[in-house]
């Protein structure tokens, strides 16, 4: 998923940034060291996701990604998704 490697397909920036953005959620500082881990693995979390995930952008019903990139709703409800993933 997030490594270097071409896309099959041409996903505009209005999509691609908030649903990678959303991944933050699993992000935190270990406290002993300082240094940023993942609480969960990402590529395991997005094959359990990512059908929610392309729904949530999916259900924005917004024809231009542009706008979709910069909805509020679109970037709160995809961190939401996540977050509440990692509390399981």
């Amino acid at each position: 998923m997030f490594y270097q490697a071409g896309l099959k397909y041409l996903v505009p920036k209005g999509i691609l940034y908030p649903v990678v953005g959303a991944f933050r959620a699993l992000v935190e500082v270990d406290p002993g060291t300082g240094i940023y881990r993942w609480k969960k693995d990402p590529f395991m979390v997005w094959n359990d996701l990512g059908e929610r995930i392309a729904g949530i952008v999916w259900d924005e019903k917004e024809e231009n990604p542009e706008y979709i990139g910069k909805s509020k709703n679109v970037w709160s409800n995809l961190f939401k998704e996540v977050l509440l993933y990692t509390l399981v």
